[in-house]
């Protein structure tokens, strides 16, 4: 499973906005049954209320999440106004959650599946931001990439095999001194043969870990006379050309940047729970 695939739900503000409130001209034949709100009702928060700010059908909400709620849209808690606006929404959110509960819907496999996606979605969000990367931290990143490119560009062409004929066929057809590109209208589309095309304009950055310095080694109009194999693959590269990279600015990419290594660390962390999961198909 990867962070990737995961997905992220959330409630939009129009459907919040839809729940807990009257409308005038709202019908009773137009509106669905909802459960009626009950005191006490089997607890929707995990939780626990040591700091009770207020119950909502007798269930009591700690001051913590009217707190993170006006945190997360900008409200200042100093102004009475906004803290009341912050504990209706709360209030609104684990009202909504207990009518779910009440309703025969939360009995159905669709119902827990959504459960879920949600419950996996928040925790995932929390391993990629947790603890948050540091600006300097991101700086280092970005110029161990800069680096990591070797400065340049490279107009490449690539072929991808997965039979050891073909890539004996690939590498005799080169060492006979035929151009890449010659090898590349021959090969395409043969047994074996899973890829046989110009990659463009590249930085190392955008090809798997092995085949970066091997490319990069490459002078223009050089080849590797030897696929690189990576997995059940094997890769023949062409550099046709070079050139200079222009490197981005670092507070133009810095943003982006941050959330591309929070993704990656999701996904380590994700790949690590699963290793140690334990799941039997019956």
């Amino acid at each position: 499973m990867k962070a990737t695939n995961l997905i992220r739900i959330g409630m939009s503000a129009a459907v919040l906005a839809g729940f807990g409130c009257s409308k005038e001209n709202d019908s009773a034949q137009n509106s669905p049954a909802l459960a009626p709100a009950k005191s006490a009702v089997a607890g929707v928060l995990t939780f626990p209320a040591k700091d009770v700010i207020m119950t909502v059908n007798g269930e009591p909400v700690d001051r913590a999440l009217v707190t993170g709620y006006a945190n997360e849209k900008g409200f200042d808690l100093n102004d009475p106004t906004q803290l009341k606006i912050a504990s209706e929404k709360v209030a609104e959110l684990v009202a909504i959650a207990q009518a779910g509960r009440l309703d025969s819907y939360s009995s159905t496999p669709e119902y827990a599946l959504d459960q879920l996606k949600i419950a996996a979605s928040v925790y995932v969000r929390h391993l990629s931001s947790t603890p948050a990367f540091t600006d300097a931290e991101v700086q280092a990143n970005f110029d161990a990439q800069i680096a990591a490119t070797g400065g340049m560009q490279l107009n490449v062409q690539q072929i991808v095999v997965n039979q050891v004929l073909a890539a004996q066929t690939v590498q005799a057809a080169l060492a006979s001194g035929k151009a890449f590109s010659a090898v590349m209208t021959e090969m395409r589309g043969t047994p074996g043969v899973l890829e046989a095309k110009d990659l463009g304009w590249i930085t190392v950055l955008s090809l798997p870990q092995a085949l970066r310095a091997p490319t990069l080694a490459l002078a223009p109009g050089g080849f590797t006379a030897t696929p690189i194999n990576l997995g059940e693959a094997s890769y023949f590269h062409n550099v046709i050309e070079t050139k200079a990279l222009a490197a981005p600015n670092f507070a133009d990419v810095k943003d982006g940047m941050r959330k591309a290594m929070e993704e990656t660390r999701a996904e380590r962390l994700i790949d690590k729970i699963n290793a140690q999961s334990k799941v039997e198909v019956r």
